[in-house]
């Protein structure tokens, strides 16, 4: 069981640690639910046997096992996110700490799963929903040993069964169609836990060895782990098989068999002692290295991989430990414990909350100046769409009049610059303008359109098409980020998401979306991309702006590099099509800038501020009327 533990903690770490050989590592957190199921359910059944059984003494038992740890984790992170967290993100990380103190972690990360969240692998307890997903399962249990006794019922496998079961059909249905919520919520995970009670069921009952069994279980986890890209790729497929091997690994442990030998090596038997500590602990130093910079450091790497399992053991042997003993610590003193911590938890999340994150205590002034643009445009409607209940094209979304002869037309890109284009536009032509974008929509036209962003590009397209006082398109995309992938998470490389094969189709797609606008008629004016930070704008004036008043995004050779294939292929695109670089406030010759002279030109990594959106709007006004 142990060497069970060690296995999924050992690619749980190397999956958030970034290591390619590992693409379904984040499937080990799947193995620890089945192994607590599996243990839940052999405690009840043995305390049911023996006439023992307790509700409140079980679920007293489960929160010193779960508590202690979290809570001191959420302390000792609080120096680190202090010192390196920008407000915003200081922010959220009190928000996440209050909601580890409700359980309820799984349900606020799944509320910021959203287009615009940061990104998953700078939140230092993002891990942590797991706890949120096993605490309520201990309280699902409490609840149905209560109803297994109101009602007198004597099997518990049929209730095991139907809850498992329709979990299952649970998470495959809301898989295709809303795939965080299917990750995160509690009822899409009770099947996991559901399959290591049935284990349990069929240990405690004594059922005959299986030889052989175990080592078939392993191999399962083991090519989920390794082969979730290139032999699986369907994440519903790996996690059924992850959980199957499991199961059979807990099982059919015959003494004699690869699986056993292998998971009963001592170190793999040690780690696995001090697998929750070490759980607890490797994500907060793995984020906390990216915000100082050290995420491609090789030496951190290694230095965090060995000292882990010393800061584990000491958790472990002087926290975790006492906590679950009543003898050392009581049911009152670890009640006032719990008490103490939720009230802390809880102060602490309304005073960041209403101090947005600390910001003039943390800030200079001249931070603060900055931070105060960096800011999205929220000037006029917001009409900007997404997902699969999106805004129908022909419920148009019309800025500076009623009657537009304008359209502005792309991904969220667009959205980030249509107030402010709307507005030139209107200044010296007297026109309005329709805006129409969708966020994370790659571009593209079909004619059988299948995702709910095809649709989108193929209605709104039509819709243009079929308005004749449209005449002239501007198109905004993200382009870049469609051929290489996000360049946060890459940088100083240009990103590799994307095969050079690939990379012709979405631009294939991109010109047939070209070519359906030109076959309507319309005048397009194709935006060339706007330059990316290498990091958050609000990382960058956190980490810099004390130092200098002109942040540089990214040296302007990168941006070059980057945006090559995207200028190659704009100059083979038609002569009717006019081209505009938004580059001419944002570079000079030697980088392109996030701030410059104390004003923000984004308010991310990539959207464009209201201050940069004005900038480059005013640009575009002499590119096309010459003043």
């Amino acid at each position: 069981m142990d060497g069970l533990r060690a296995l999924a903690v050992l690619v749980v770490f190397g999956f958030h640690a970034g290591f390619q050989f590992l693409p379904g590592g984040f499937l080990g957190v799947d193995v620890f639910f089945v192994i607590s199921g599996y243990l839940i359910g052999a405690i009840l059944l043995k305390e049911s046997e023996r006439g023992r059984l307790s509700i409140s003494a079980f679920l007293e038992r489960r929160l010193r096992r779960v508590l202690p740890a979290l809570f001191l984790i959420c302390l000792l992170c609080l120096p680190a996110a202090w010192i390196l967290l920008p407000p915003s993100d200081f922010k959220n990380y009190a928000e996440s700490v209050f909601a580890n103190a409700l359980s309820v972690a799984n349900y606020l990360f799944l509320s910021e799963s959203g287009y615009f969240d940061q990104a998953a692998e700078m939140k230092p307890l993002l891990h942590t929903w797991s706890l949120s997903v096993e605490i309520q399962f201990y309280l699902t249990m409490c609840v149905a040993l209560w109803l297994g006794r109101r009602f007198k019922i004597r099997s518990a496998l049929p209730a095991v069964l139907i809850a498992g079961v329709s979990s299952f059909i649970l998470y495959c249905f809301l898989f295709y169609r809303f795939p965080e919520a299917s990750f995160y919520i509690f009822p899409t995970r009770l099947w996991e836990f559901m399959a290591g009670t049935l284990t349990a069921l069929i240990v405690v009952r004594g059922q005959r060895q299986v030889t052989g069994a175990a080592d078939f279980g392993l191999l399962l986890i083991v090519v989920s782990v390794l082969g979730f890209n290139t032999l699986l790729g369907s994440q519903i497929l790996a996690t059924l098989m992850v959980v199957v091997g499991t199961a059979l690994v807990i099982a059919f442990p015959v003494g004699r068999s690869l699986a056993v030998k292998v998971l009963s090596l001592r170190p793999l038997v040690a780690l696995g002692v001090v697998s929750y500590s070490l759980y607890l602990l490797h994500n907060p130093m793995l984020v906390f290295a990216r915000f100082a910079g050290l995420q491609n450091n090789a030496w951190y790497l290694l230095g965090t991989a060995l000292v882990l399992p010393g800061l584990s053991y000491l958790s472990w042997k002087y926290l975790e430990n006492p906590f679950r003993k009543p003898a050392i610590v009581s049911a009152r003193q670890f009640g006032r414990a719990c008490a103490v911590c939720f009230t802390a938890a809880l102060l602490f999340f309304i005073s960041s909350d209403l101090s947005e994150g600390f910001m003039r205590e943390r800030l200079s002034d001249r931070e603060l100046t900055m931070m105060k643009t960096a800011v999205q445009d929220q000037r006029g409607p917001h009409c900007q769409t997404g997902g699969d209940e999106y805004r129908q094209p022909s419920n148009r979304c019309v800025l500076f009049g009623d009657d537009p002869h304008w359209a502005i037309f792309g991904d969220s890109h667009a959205g980030a610059l249509a107030y402010a284009l709307a507005k030139q536009i209107q200044t010296h032509s007297g026109q309005a303008t329709q805006w129409l974008s969708m966020r994370g929509c790659p571009p593209g036209f079909t004619k059988q359109p299948q995702s709910s962003c095809e649709k989108w590009t193929a209605e709104s397209i039509e819709a243009l098409n079929n308005d004749p006082k449209i005449q002239t398109v501007i198109v905004i995309f993200r382009l870049n980020v469609y051929f290489y992938g996000d360049e946060v998470k890459h940088y100083p490389g240009l990103g590799n998401e994307v095969s050079d094969s690939e990379r012709e189709k979405i631009w294939h797609r991109f010109s047939e979306l070209l070519k359906a606008l030109e076959k309507g008629g319309k005048n397009l004016v194709v935006f060339q991309p706007v330059p990316e930070p290498r990091r958050r704008v609000t990382d960058l004036i956190f980490k810099e702006g004390e130092q200098r008043s002109n942040i540089v995004a990214v040296p302007r050779t990168w941006w070059d590099r980057r945006n090559k294939f995207t200028l190659e292929k704009f100059r083979g695109l038609d002569a009717s099509v006019r081209i505009f670089d938004p580059e001419t406030h944002l570079c000079d010759g030697e980088n392109c800038y996030a701030v410059r002279d104390l004003i923000s030109y984004y308010y991310d990594h990539n959207h464009l501020s209201q201050a940069g959106a004005d900038l480059v709007a005013k640009d575009f006004s002499g590119f096309y009327w010459g003043n």
